[in-house]
């Protein structure tokens, strides 16, 4: 009779959806985890895009992919721009998501790391300013050339949402 060999306990490892907007924030998200998640942190981010049509999608994109996967913790990422309002507010609370809002939108963000003082503006004008100074949409930038981590590592600390990101990528949990 033949001896089995003993089966290897694998451990069970938390999982973080982050649902962004669109295709911008996808890459983004990839970005980030490339430079920011190390294989042995213990937990898994799988980012998910929603496709764009708003806030109020991309907080019911995060509920349905939570009903079908036991995700641990959910995020969402998105432009306060389109249908950010209350309810949506509310509706993404009673479901337990964190919240990452870009004020009006990822452009906007992305730009307040290298502009100094205030970016406001209208959403349009700022993701013009954003492909006249970068020569790219968000969606299509190379972020390792203009978002290097010497850049980023100053936000980590900060309570800006780029920088909430960051410690979610990184440890799991927002500050």
């Amino acid at each position: 009779m033949s001896k089995k060999p003993p089966k290897k306990i694998r451990k069970v490892q938390r999982t973080i959806l982050i649902v962004g907007e669109g295709y911008a924030e996808i890459q983004l998200l990839k970005y980030f985890k490339q430079l920011y998640h190390p294989r042995e942190a213990g937990f898994v981010i799988k980012p998910s895009n929603a496709h764009g049509k708003g806030a109020s999608h991309v907080v019911d994109h995060a509920i349905g992919q939570r009903r079908n996967i036991a995700y641990d913790v959910a995020a969402v990422l998105f432009d306060t721009d389109t249908d950010w309002n209350p309810p949506v507010r509310r509706r993404a609370n009673e479901h337990g998501l964190l919240l990452l809002p870009c004020e009006p939108c990822l452009e906007a963000e992305l730009l307040r790391i290298h502009v100094q003082g205030e970016v406001s503006d209208t959403s349009n004008n700022i993701k013009r300013r954003f492909m006249q100074r970068y020569e790219a949409h968000a969606h299509e930038l190379d972020y390792g050339r203009h978002f290097p981590a010497v850049d980023l590592d100053p936000i980590v600390q900060t309570e800006a949402v780029l920088g909430r990101l960051i410690q979610l990528i990184q440890t799991g949990r927002l500050p």
